[in-house]
């Protein structure tokens, strides 16, 4: 089978002539690199990192990459710690915070 005409290739040939598609990702993947490799922009750069390895995890998932697919799950995987680490900053995002006493309707008995 020729690799040329597979469903990768045609993938990769459908976002080279989409136009600035190809490039935007390309340009957000580096952005989000030097987020990461700045220490006080790391939590941003994880953030921003999450949803692009993400949708390349999907892509080499369900489509014929062959092996590539290890290496992406491995990239997913190494975004999880960097943002655990950080889970104390981002917590009041993930899990709704409680709130106050003062507007509980429950203890203030209205």
């Amino acid at each position: 089978m020729d690799p040329s005409s597979g469903d990768a290739a045609r993938l990769f040939d459908a976002l080279h002539h989409s136009g600035f598609l190809y490039e935007f990702i390309g340009i957000c993947q580096m952005g989000a690199a030097f987020l990461l490799l700045v220490p006080p922009t790391a939590l941003l750069g994880a953030c921003v990192y999450l949803p692009i390895i993400a949708g390349i995890e999907v892509i080499t998932t369900t489509m014929d990459f062959r092996g590539t697919w290890v290496i992406t799950s491995l990239m997913l995987l190494g975004c999880v710690p960097l943002l655990c680490r950080d889970y104390h900053r981002i917590k009041y995002i993930v899990v709704p915070a409680a709130p106050p006493a003062s507007l509980d309707p429950a203890r203030t008995g209205g």
